[in-house]
């Protein structure tokens, strides 16, 4: 398999609403994937990283196409710009 999924629960009060979890998937095949996980887990929110600011960008806008609000974040950003892109 190309993609793996592991789901922890938070464990403090005030997280316990939040699942988290990762999933892995082999380069080259990150686009069909993260659109099949998005349409069967319908997350309300998600940080998705990837190992390079190029895919970054190709993630962001693969995700804007298909009709998702999506936000490029790097360590780079100043961080009043990061706090922002995390509090929409």
């Amino acid at each position: 398999r190309y993609i793996r999924y592991e789901a922890k629960s938070a464990s403090k009060d005030v997280l316990r609403s939040i699942n988290f979890g990762y999933i892995q998937i082999k380069e080259g095949r990150s686009a069909a994937y993260l659109a099949g996980v998005i349409a069967k887990r319908e997350p309300e929110q998600a940080l998705i990283f990837c190992p390079r600011r190029e895919e970054v960008s190709d993630v962001v806008n693969f995700l804007r196409n298909a009709g998702h609000q999506a936000e490029p974040y790097y360590g780079s950003l100043e961080q009043k710009e990061r706090a922002n892109i995390l509090t929409r």
